[in-house]
């Protein structure tokens, strides 16, 4: 093959590239209504307390204050209790304000004599943004009430 073949080849793929880029990018912005749809229905797993059959219980992630190359440490708070405890996230990394809902298991810690809730990566159930639960007040006020009275 000739130079000039070549360099039509790589324009035409680039050509592809570029323009599935930028479909997926307008697909992004034409359906943030997805993402919202997404959240509510992760928080609803949460608050149920259920995925598959399996039960957990709601907490939040209030601040995470140590990254390790193995997980995180973490304050979670309780949603049922507002409690608020100390948890190692075995080989994940957590966000702020993130909602999980989670099994696991509570002890001491190594380095302290507080209770440390263990979470290692089957225990988290679901996990949903910061925002779900309004996402999901958002989803609710725009479905009409199918009650009758």
């Amino acid at each position: 093959m000739s130079a000039l073949m070549w360099f039509a080849v790589i324009l035409v793929i680039l050509a592809i590239v570029v323009r599935a880029a930028i479909r997926q990018g307008r697909n992004r912005l034409k359906h943030p209504r997805r993402r919202i749809h997404e959240q509510a229905n992760r928080w609803t797993h949460i608050r149920r307390g259920s995925v598959n059959g399996r039960t957990g219980r709601a907490a939040q992630v209030s601040t995470v204050y140590q990254r390790a190359r193995h997980g995180t440490k973490a304050i979670i708070v309780w949603a049922d209790n507002g409690h608020r405890q100390d948890a190692w996230f075995h080989e994940m990394h957590v966000t702020n304000g993130q909602w999980l809902l989670l099994s696991g298991s509570d002890g001491y810690g190594w380095h302290h004599q507080r209770s440390c809730h263990y979470v290692y990566p089957p225990n988290v159930l679901a996990t949903a943004a910061p925002d779900a639960p309004y996402c999901f007040e958002q989803v609710r006020a725009e479905r009409p009430c199918n009650r009758t009275t």
